[in-house]
């Protein structure tokens, strides 16, 4: 993050958000740098959509060119295989008049709907993420800033069963 950091001070009068993520399935887990995005959303197989907790650096950008500035730190959480992770521009959550943080908790809310199966394939995951968009953009028509949705599906390992909705698989 320090790199781009650079590279977007060097450019005039640029100021950045971004989030870097590596996932690693053979250990099950994320880990995330924020330079002042807006938080990632997990929906894991077995609960709610929820936010996934990171540290958010300042904007790349903003920090002094020689150097000095607000260190950007990563951190790393666990990912249970078969997890959805949900990256978004401010554009689909940020609206004039209304709390940005009450349209991310509607946007979370809204992934609490998509059946869990809706998720197995890219398929399913355009269709999840368009009924997403509508439900936050319903008149696109009207609307004036870029808004992007990203889904992001971890697959199961081999051989897991994913046990959803409380109900255990039947022998």
């Amino acid at each position: 993050m320090t790199g781009l950091d650079a590279f977007v001070g060097d450019l005039a009068d640029q100021l950045v958000t971004c989030v870097c993520l590596v996932i690693d399935q053979d250990a099950c887990e994320v880990t995330l740098c924020s330079a002042g995005h807006l938080p990632v959303i997990v929906l894991p197989p077995d609960g709610p959509a929820r936010r996934l907790p990171a540290p958010v650096g300042v904007p790349l950008g903003v920090n002094d060119a020689c150097g000095g500035g607000m260190p950007f730190e990563e951190a790393t959480r666990p990912l249970p295989p078969g997890s959805t992770l949900v990256l978004y521009t401010d554009g689909l959550v940020e609206r004039p008049g209304t709390d940005i943080e009450a349209r991310i908790g509607l946007l979370t809310h809204a992934l609490d709907g998509v059946p869990k199966d809706a998720l197995a394939d890219a398929e399913s995951l355009d269709r999840a993420a368009s009924r997403l968009i509508r439900t936050l953009i319903p008149d696109t028509a009207v609307h004036d800033d870029d808004a992007t949705l990203l889904m992001i599906t971890v697959p199961a390992r081999e051989g897991t069963v994913l046990v959803r909705e409380g109900k255990a698989p039947r022998a």
